[in-house]
């Protein structure tokens, strides 16, 4: 199973916690955030802000494009830097 498929189906279980008859809160909490987390070790792509500033794509913390780290320092978002 790998990352994406896993998400699919915390997902399909949150939905089923939420027609339940009587829904347990804090599973569909732990379910949002095993689903955040998941969704955060799939590496994404920095948004170009200028020719050598980049952002996270999530968070939006500031890079300088020099020090290009493997997660974001603010929301632990995997970064891809083969831009």
């Amino acid at each position: 199973m790998n990352i994406h498929e896993a998400i699919m189906m915390l997902e399909a279980d949150k939905l089923a916690a939420y027609f339940d008859t009587s829904p347990h809160e804090s599973l569909i909490n732990a379910l949002d955030m095993a689903i955040e987390t998941l969704k955060k070790q799939q590496p994404e792509k920095p948004v170009k802000c200028s020719q050598v500033i980049f952002s996270c794509p999530n968070c939006e913390k500031l890079y300088n494009g020099v020090l290009n780290p493997r997660f974001c320092s603010e929301c632990g978002q995997a970064l891809d830097w083969g831009i």
